[in-house]
């Protein structure tokens, strides 16, 4: 080695490639080489750039020339002819003391340093050395010398584009076909692999049988030939027909059986990233569920934190892969889910590397699209985890794991999960804060299904800062708007909270909603605020509030739905049982949206405004009466009466009491009279059976007309 090292110093790598052009050229004749091999040889190879040349020119593998489709795209070189080659070869062949010596030097001299190699690509050797490859005259030793010499030149880019523009690859992968020397199997199988790092040799070595070689070696009882065939394959996936290839060549059966605890470092790392680049095949999760591959995996997780990082990362993005995968298909995810996959993702986050925890809480976000991906997930004692990685993982892992709560939460065994472990404080003073809106609405998702549990309503008004409540019902985002609006309807449910909330501005802010485009915040609004409305606690901020009069005098309009008409009433009702709401000038702004209310044919809503202007008209003054004729309240009342609908519900005592009330006013007297109100109320009492308890309502109204009534009653 140091005299090689001497030699090399002192230029013998170009003096050696010389020689062996000068031997291809014929330029021993003269000691007894014979004028058919010189002549046959075609040219002289005066220098190793003509011996280069001649053989890259004639060397050129017509399998390269024309590439299938997705084979990725070729050097072009010159048409193919062999005989140069095998003149050459013959002629090596007769000049076994020269020739083998000078190519057994070379082989040594390649293999011996890097320094060494790069010389030779320079003088432009790379073609003697593959000559090499087929000498007759070399031994099993020698060959397979030959092809470490080769392989360790496809180390450099520069190699590997040499060996490849002489066509050489087809050279390396015959060898590799038909080698049964161990060492030459090695070799061969090295000089492939590293090939395999130049995307342009890549579809070439799937077409010259190197592929499914490599396949095959996965299974080999060498462990290092199989450790070199897995990282050629995962260079290799990354062709598109070399991937589909592999697949139908049963590449990943054979990768997962290398999968065992007992196999090295280096050959779980290369099994794991040959995985990871054929997962990016639409089928990879069938093929892995189909071949058992969910327990190989499994099986690793004790190796998980003696693997290093990057092996970690490939064995976390193949089981990733994998439920990716085979959520396309349900019979595919069925079988992952019965194999162990939901209890294999879980346990990654118990990893001690945050950005695994991150990616399988990741993960597990669309399993629990499915109602019984959920059910699974808690079964599988997920719960727990998913909790204890949320309060011990910091802010980036919490934020994957909060969406997985956030569609968790909905069972309630979920929500006292959270309680008991203090999740649900994290989630308030955390992220229900946040200005991110995705933590916005994961974080009040979370709060809104614990705040179904009537154990845990107080708790969150305790826990939950009041101004942040309204602050998020005003939202920019629409879905933040309509899950703080439909929490605060559940909280209501609990008397106890309608006092601290009215406290803090809610009924004002929910009022506000009820005006909403979106009928959901709408209806979400409407039900909250009829809590509070009907709550006593609430009624001095009703009546105190200048602003909810004309409010309601926008809500009361026939436009808004029903539910919002409804909901407005029953504020209306609670201001109306105060005497200076029911006097001018406050009480005519809503005395017309009384009249057209009392002619729907909502029942609900006519008996609710009834209620209204039974307060009004009781405690009102002169001018409140002479407003309700003038808004039109009297015709529709007794429309009511006249028709005897009335006489069939709860309304009649109110309509009576109403009409009373009016009555005692001089002008609504007159009204009420030619409006036909003293037959209407004879007509209507004679229909009376005797003992009817409303005859005496219906006296107490005519009472006040007597001098109206007609002389034949």
């Amino acid at each position: 080695l140091m005299n090689r090292e001497a030699a090399c110093a002192a230029g013998a790598v170009p003096h050696l490639i010389a020689l062996l052009g000068a031997l291809g050229s014929g330029g021993g004749a003269d000691r007894g080489v014979p004028e058919t091999a010189a002549s046959e040889g075609g040219r002289g190879y005066s220098n190793s750039a003509d011996a280069a040349g001649a053989y890259e020119g004639s060397h050129r593998d017509p399998l390269s020339e024309g590439v299938a489709a997705g084979a990725g795209s070729e050097r072009e070189a010159p048409a193919p002819s062999r005989h140069e080659l095998e003149a050459a070869q013959r002629f090596l062949a007769t000049r076994p003391p020269l020739s083998q010596a000078a190519l057994s030097l070379l082989v040594r001299i390649t293999a011996d340093s890097a320094e060494n190699r790069a010389a030779m690509l320079r003088e432009g050797g790379v073609p003697l050395l593959l000559l090499a490859l087929n000498s007759t005259g070399a031994n099993a030793e020698e060959h397979a010398a030959a092809m470490e010499a080769v392989a360790a030149v496809c180390e450099l880019d520069s190699g590997r584009n040499a060996v490849h523009e002489c066509g050489g690859v087809r050279t390396i992968a015959d060898s590799l076909l038909v080698a049964e020397d161990p060492r030459l199997r090695v070799a061969a199988a090295t000089a492939v692999s590293n090939l395999s790092f130049d995307e342009h040799t890549l579809f070439k070595i799937h077409e010259s049988g190197g592929l499914l070689v490599m396949v095959n070696l996965l299974a080999d009882e060498n462990k290092e030939l199989c450790r070199i065939a897995a990282v050629a394959i995962g260079n290799l996936a990354l062709n598109g027909a070399c991937l589909e290839a592999a697949l139908e060549f049963g590449v990943i059966p054979s990768l997962l059986a290398l999968l065992e605890p007992t196999s090295s470092p280096p050959l779980l790392n290369a099994s794991l990233h040959a995985l990871e680049r054929l997962s990016i095949g639409p089928k990879f999760g069938s093929f892995v569920v189909d071949a058992a591959g969910v327990d190989r995996l499994a099986g690793l997780g004790d190796l998980a934190e003696t693997l290093g990082r990057e092996a970690i990362e490939r064995w976390l993005n193949v089981i990733l892969r994998v439920s990716d995968s085979s959520q396309n298909d349900d019979a595919t995810w069925q079988r992952f889910v019965e194999a162990g996959g939901i209890p294999l993702l879980l346990r990654m986050l118990s990893s001690s590397m945050d950005s695994i925890r991150s990616r399988a809480a990741t993960s597990l976000q669309p399993l629990l699209a499915s109602e019984e991906m959920r059910q699974q997930l808690v079964q599988a004692q997920g719960l727990p985890v998913l909790i204890s990685h949320f309060l011990s993982s910091d802010s980036p892992t919490q934020l994957m794991v909060l969406p997985c709560l956030a569609t968790l939460s909905q069972y309630a065994n979920v929500c006292i999960e959270l309680v008991g472990f203090g999740s649900l404080q994290t989630v308030i003073h955390t992220y229900a804060q946040s200005e991110n809106i995705d933590q916005q609405l994961n974080a009040m998702e979370v709060i809104r299904n614990c705040a179904r549990d009537a154990a845990f309503k107080r708790m969150i008004v305790g826990l939950f800062p009041g101004p942040r409540f309204l602050e998020l019902l005003f939202s920019h985002s629409l879905e933040i708007q309509n899950v703080t609006a439909d929490t605060l309807s559940l909280l209501l449910d609990d008397e106890e909270n309608i006092g601290p909330l009215d406290q803090l501005g809610a009924l004002v802010a929910l009022m506000s909603l009820m005006s909403s485009t979106d009928p959901t915040l709408q209806q979400h609004a409407c039900t909250a605020v009829s809590k509070m409305a009907s709550h006593p606690a609430c009624r001095d901020s009703i009546v105190r509030d200048r602003s909810i009069p004309k409010t309601l005098v926008s809500l009361l309009t026939a436009e808004n739905p029903i539910f919002v008409q409804r909901t407005a009433l029953r504020l209306a009702e609670v201001l109306t049982s105060v005497e200076e709401f029911c006097v001018p000038p406050k009480v005519l702004h809503v005395l017309p949206l009384f009249a057209s209310i009392l002619k729907t044919d909502e029942l609900e809503l006519r008996s609710a405004a009834l209620d209204s202007l039974v307060n009004i008209s009781c405690k009102g003054d002169r001018d409140t009466l002479i407003g309700m004729r003038e808004a039109g309240c009297l015709v529709p009342l007794l429309m009511l009466l006249e028709e005897g609908e009335a006489a069939h519900d709860t309304q009649l005592e109110r309509v009576l009491l109403i009409l009373s009330r009016a009555a005692s006013e001089r002008g609504n007297k007159h009204a009420l009279g030619e409006m036909g109100l003293v037959e209407a109320l004879c007509a209507f009492l004679k229909s009376l059976p005797h003992d009817h308890p409303a005859k005496e309502t219906v006296l107490s109204v005519l009472a006040p007309l007597a001098s109206l009534l007609p002389k034949p009653l």
